[in-house]
Order: structure tokens, then sequence, then C-alpha cells
């Protein structure tokens, strides 16, 4: 290829990603607490006191506050009474954010056709309670995954939502571990993760460390962050790309992290990123991993088996993506359209699920939803861009 041509397909990948319209208000998320759980209440006044979010906005549920409950409950306790709040408050067409709150319920169980509910990590019935809730004006048979509408758009939520008549949600959690050292009833790694996206950083490296170990249908995982880094470097995004067997965990200023978690052939033992971070976090930045369960708990005293996405919280990670059960790899956010949108000004949970292929199935985002990098260095890049033409126009052939 050509420098004439290199030169191009660079302006060409910053101009595709930069954000075209106005970011999701304040007055366009619901908060969904659980009045039943102290944490719920204290975590909803902060966040609605932090971001401004009216009365109005508030649906308060009464629902038991274990992490896992039924699909009988989910619809008669969750789904049900949000849906009639919106409807009933004329708020349907004009929320387009969900958030649920600690102590809402996280998972729903596996149901069997003898209405027993079972463990099994291999069914189809399972899913998180927050991608069940993107679809809660849509009908839809229960079982499997549903595609994603707004998988792999370049536009703004509102725009998708405005242009396609959509009535999908995008719904994510303020969670994580409930320790609560200044005993004002707010978990510190909540408090901590919405005070962090309220000044997010515009600079920061986006670290990408794969495991070479992975081979066949594994491989894809690899060949996305080499997708991400190369789109990244044409956005003029500083990245630091591991190809090595290594495990990384010496980096400097994150701002996005994707890796194979425990599932590296190279992780530590656990408690995994409790004890052996990727490194030091600058605010706003965002994580995702390929672990199947990373999710599936956000008690301190969960037991491991795998990796825990709430340990990235807890070191200093502004969002981050997770499942409550087995979603396959090809379930994972891809790394090559979640940090792109985001470094292009995107907020961060259009970003997550620009870059998650499919609903009603296991995913959890935590974090702001509202979060976004002030002035995104796309936009900084123009002149470089402007510079550049004549290259493109009027360089010579060798």
């Amino acid at each position: 290829m050509t420098k004439k041509s290199l030169i191009f397909l660079s302006v060409l990948s910053i101009f595709l990603f930069i954000k075209d319209a106005q970011a999701i208000l304040s007055n366009e998320v619901l908060l969904v607490v659980n009045d039943n759980s102290p944490y719920s209440i204290s975590i909803g006044n902060y966040y609605q006191s932090v971001r401004g979010i009216p009365d109005f906005n508030i649906c308060h549920i009464n629902s038991l506050t274990t992490e896992t409950i039924t699909r009988d409950y989910y619809h008669t306790h969750i789904k049900d009474p949000i849906k009639s709040y919106l409807e009933n408050h004329g708020l349907s067409n004009s929320i387009y954010y969900i958030v649920t709150t600690k102590g809402v319920p996280l998972r729903i169980e596996e149901q069997d056709t003898s209405n027993d509910y079972i463990e099994n990590p291999d069914t189809f019935d399972r899913s998180s309670v927050n991608s069940e809730l993107t679809l809660l004006n849509y009908s839809y048979n229960i079982g499997g995954f549903i595609s994603n509408p707004y998988y792999e758009q370049n536009k703004s939520f509102r725009d998708f939502r405005d242009q396609t008549g959509s009535e999908l949600y995008l719904v994510d959690s303020l969670t994580g571990y409930e320790t609560d050292s200044n005993c004002d009833g707010i978990p510190d790694d909540v408090k901590a993760l919405i005070d962090r996206a309220q000044n997010p950083s515009a600079s920061g490296i986006f670290v990408l460390d794969e495991d070479l170990t992975k081979t066949g249908d594994y491989e894809k995982g690899n060949n996305w962050m080499d997708e991400a880094d190369e789109i990244l470097t044409n956005q003029g995004a500083n990245t630091h790309h591991d190809e090595t067997v290594t495990f990384v965990n010496n980096q400097s200023d994150i701002l996005g992290y994707c890796s194979w978690g425990s599932n590296d052939s190279n992780s530590p033992s656990p408690p995994y990123y409790d004890s052996f971070t990727p490194g030091s976090w600058v605010n706003g930045a965002l994580t995702t991993t390929y672990v199947s369960s990373s999710a599936r708990s956000f008690n301190a005293c969960t037991p491991y088996g795998q990796s825990l996405i709430a340990d990235l919280i807890h070191s200093g990670a502004s969002g981050a993506q997770g499942h409550v059960y087995e979603p396959y790899l090809e379930a994972c956010a891809r790394p090559q359209i979640l940090f792109p949108r985001y470094f292009a000004g995107y907020e961060m949970l259009e970003s997550y699920y620009m870059a998650t292929p499919w609903l009603s199935w296991q995913e959890v985002n935590v974090g702001d939803p509202l979060m976004v990098i002030p002035e995104p260095a796309t936009f900084l890049l123009f002149s470089i861009c402007l510079s550049s033409l004549p290259l493109i126009f009027f360089k010579r052939r060798f």
C-alpha cells in the first residue's frame, strides 16, 4: 500500500468515529432504586445529587435484595413495575438509559419445563436483569440471545432511536463491593466510581493484552485486539499492545483495558485483580475482559473461580463489562468498537452497547452511563488531518 493510501485511510478512520449528535441528558435517565436495600437507596440518592436526576425519573421497586432471582420474580417485581412506572408517568419515549443500583437483583436463573430452577451454565434461559431490561417494551421468546440492533452503529443512541423508531433502552448498573469505610451508607467503590466519572481524562493508554496460546475459535479474541490497536493508532490514541506471553501488570495511566483475565494462561492465582492489577488508571477508564462469569457477583465474600470485574472497579477502573453466566466469546464486547467509539466522544454506555452483539443475554455494564471524555482526541486531530491533505492530493508517486 502506498504512503498516499495510508494517509487517506488514517484520516478516514478518524472521521468515521466522530460523534454526530448531542449526548443523553440527566433528565433522560431512569434511576431504579430497590426500597428494600439500604445500599440501593443511598447510591440512588448520591447519584441523583451528583447528576441532577429529577425526582420524577426515580423508579422505586420493592424486590428481594439477593443477586439471583427466578424469571417469574423478575417479571412481577422488576420488569412490570418499571414498565408501569414509565407508562404511568409518560416517560416511555423520553427515557433512553435505565440505571439500576446495587441491591437490585443481578441475574435470572434457569427455569426448566417442570418449573424447577436449576444450575447449568450451558443452558439458554439464563440472563442478566440488565440485558432483559433493554427489551422492556418488546415481546420475544425467552431462551437464547437476541441480536442487538444498536451493535456496530456509529451514531448517537438518540439518533438511532429517533431515526429507527426503536423502543430499545440501554441499561447499566451502579454497583461494586459493599465496603463502607466512611459509614455514610454508600459503598466506597460505588461512590468512587461515580466521582471518577465526573472528571474523566481525555488522555491515557489503551492496554490490549493478548494471550498467544489461544488458538482455533479463541484466536479471534486476539484478532479483535489487533484491530483495536490499528484503529486506535489511526485515531491518534496511545496504545500498549502486548503480544507476548506475559500478563500485563505494570502500566500507568490506563484509559482502556482488554485482556483474557483469569482465562489468560499466564494470569496470577486468585484473587486476580485484587492483588495483581494491570497498573494505574486515569479517571474514565473502561475495561472489558474475555471471562465467562466476571459479573456473577459484586459481594465482597464471593468465592473465586474466575476473575471479577468488581476487582477492576475496586482498583480504579471507571467502567466495566462482565457477564453473569457463560456468554461465549462471541458475546463479549468488541474492543475494536468499544474503545474507538469512546475515544471519539461517545458516552460510556453508548460505547459498550455499540460493541455488544447480543441482548437478552448475560452482559452487565457498570459505571456512570453519562460519562464521556472531554474534548475527544479525534476533534483535536482535525488540524493534523487538514495539514495532511496536501500530501494526499499532491504527493508524487514513487
